[in-house]
């Protein structure tokens, strides 16, 4: 019959049927995954909170290991590091389970002083010790508890001795990642798990994360590990969750985490400057995320988080010029056609490139138009079909805008006007010349009044948001029609 029995990874525990005692463990990965086997008509595993008792006796031989007679653990104690990491990964799968499954419950692996554990594991300057506890940290901060009680515990090991202080490159929990980040800046696996704490740990504090040394480290890790996708894919994930953190959420009398040393902001009832702003005119934020998205392109999260990312900050009218001169508008347009299997990529994309649509000329309007059509001519989707067609009316109101009315065109002298026509010097071209007001009629020329009359007969009676785009832009169309 069946059993259930787990494996903790790291040890030589195997799950062995046991009929016939063969072993069925299969291949230990590095992360502890729990090995689930059914038992006759009983149903899937249910995931249960682990007793106190349990939890406590685990850190109470952890901490035992940790103290070692009172020697400090070195880099030659291989063994030593090696058991204290196979303990640890136990407590990882409890916190997988606490961060995900048991977010809204209270926290079992807080009572038993796990964040203290996890912040001693880290004071040890052992690398393996290190990414073990920072891995576990990831997790427990998804928890409003538990990652309330790393950012004490973090506070308290601060007003330590000497030794811990070298650790710390600034104040408080942001300063101890910090810390770990510059002394292993070259250790990728430990740059990744510093980087994905710090995505978990931002909605607790925007203003310290935004004043500390992190963002620079996280600068510094893209730059020296830009090949390698895991760095980058944390690292732009970063930025798209900074973005998304309302800053004026922190000011005021009261504290929003619930921590009793939290700051209180008072800005004179001014509203603080968004975080897409500060990332957009200061410093290199944009330009590191631009450069990750297009060496890794292929890599589905970063380009998710990209995109986002460049989305927020498109949002704000003031960063557009910026944006554009950076290139973010010409890597979106490259990005657009390599994103429609990704619907949520793509319509982020469409309403990212809109924004860029009043400072266009002529010739990147064209551009867009282009890609558009390749858009069109590749996905028979409506969902696809929708967003082209919305774009197109974009361009062609925002070119309408521009135009210049009778009323301007009336206000200029005859005589200035005929001394204008007279210095024109006219040569036949085959080709549509620049001037704004040919958009529509280069639109007309590559047919995609064609494919979107022929995508609202498809599929417009399916569709009335696309029916009615379609019959929109026919409209907008229709002088260069004639």
């Amino acid at each position: 019959m069946s059993v259930l029995h787990e494996v903790v990874i790291g040890t030589d525990d195997a799950c062995r049927d046991g009929a016939s005692g063969n072993d069925v463990s299969g291949l230990l990965q590095s992360t502890l995954v729990p090995t689930i086997c059914e038992s006759g008509d009983s149903g899937p595993h249910v995931a249960e909170q682990p007793l106190l008792v349990e939890v406590e006796d685990q850190v109470k031989y952890i901490r035992e290991l940790l103290h070692n007679g009172g020697v400090p653990i070195e880099a030659k104690d291989v063994e030593l590091i090696r058991r204290i990491a196979d303990q640890l990964d136990q407590i990882y799968y409890w916190a997988v389970e606490e961060g995900g499954t048991f977010s809204r419950e209270p926290s079992v692996l807080a009572q038993c002083e796990v964040p203290n554990l996890l912040i001693a594991c880290t004071m040890t300057m052992r690398p393996r010790l290190v990414v073990s506890a920072l891995s576990i940290m990831r997790h427990l901060l998804r928890h409003e508890q538990a990652g309330s009680h790393i950012f004490a515990e973090a506070e308290k090991a601060a007003a330590g001795g000497d030794a811990v202080v070298q650790l710390y490159e600034g104040d408080g929990f942001y300063g101890l990642i910090a810390g770990v980040m510059g002394r292993y800046a070259g250790l990728l696996e430990l740059q990744t798990e510093a980087i994905a704490v710090a995505c978990e740990a931002a909605r607790f504090d925007i203003e310290s994360i935004l004043e500390s040394a992190v963002i620079s480290h996280v600068l510094s890790a893209l730059q020296r590990h830009g090949e390698n996708s895991a760095v980058q894919k944390e690292g732009v994930r970063l930025f798209s969750i900074l973005v998304d953190i309302e800053r004026a959420d922190a000011v005021g009398c009261t504290s929003v985490t619930g921590f009793p040393n939290h700051p209180v902001y008072d800005r004179n009832n001014s509203m603080p400057t968004p975080t897409a702003v500060i990332f957009s005119h200061i410093g290199v934020v944009v330009s590191f995320v631009l450069q990750a998205v297009d060496a890794h392109m292929s890599n589905v999260e970063v380009k998710r988080n990209a995109v986002h990312f460049l989305r927020r900050c498109a949002s704000y009218p003031v960063n557009i010029s910026e944006m554009l001169v950076s290139g973010a508008y010409s890597l979106l347009l490259r990005a657009l056609p390599h994103s429609l299997l990704l619907p949520d990529v793509f319509a982020e994309l469409v309403e990212t490139i809109s924004a860029f649509v009043p400072l266009l000329d002529s010739l990147q309007r064209r551009g867009l138009a282009l890609a558009i059509r390749r858009v069109l001519l590749e996905s028979a989707s409506p969902f696809h079909l929708s967003f082209c067609a919305a774009l197109i009316v974009r361009l062609l109101e925002e070119r309408k805008e521009h135009l210049p009315t009778e009323g301007a065109m009336a206000s200029t002298p005859i005589n200035e006007s005929l001394r204008l026509l007279k210095d024109t010097k006219l040569a036949y071209s085959n080709l549509i010349t620049l001037r704004d007001d040919d958009l529509s009629t280069f639109l007309a020329d590559v047919s995609l009044p064609q494919l979107l009359c022929h995508a609202g007969d498809k599929f417009g009676d399916e569709d009335e948001t696309l029916r009615q785009l379609v019959g929109r832009t026919v409209r907008l169309l229709a002088p260069s029609l004639r």
